[in-house]
């Protein structure tokens, strides 16, 4: 699919305590539909019940290219 879907994984934070006896796991996944643009969404502390929450979300994803196009534009202003 080109890269537009992506799915991620991340372990974390694998000390224990009282009110997070389990470690802590994030599970994403993206779909990039229009140039750059994208939606988001995921679980985090999958194995701490009390805590395990959903989100959904956007953002935009650029390469260093479009960058340096910008930071060119912003140096020309002065």
């Amino acid at each position: 699919m080109q890269d537009k879907f992506r799915l991620g994984v991340m372990a974390y934070d694998f000390s224990k305590r009282d009110d997070k006896p389990k470690p802590r796991y994030r599970i994403t996944t993206s779909y990039q539909f229009w140039n750059g643009l994208y939606g988001q969404m995921g679980v985090q502390d999958l194995a701490n019940k009390d805590l395990r929450t959903f989100f959904i979300g956007g953002g935009i994803r650029w390469k260093d290219d479009n960058l340096k196009k910008l930071v060119g534009l912003a140096s020309s202003g002065k």
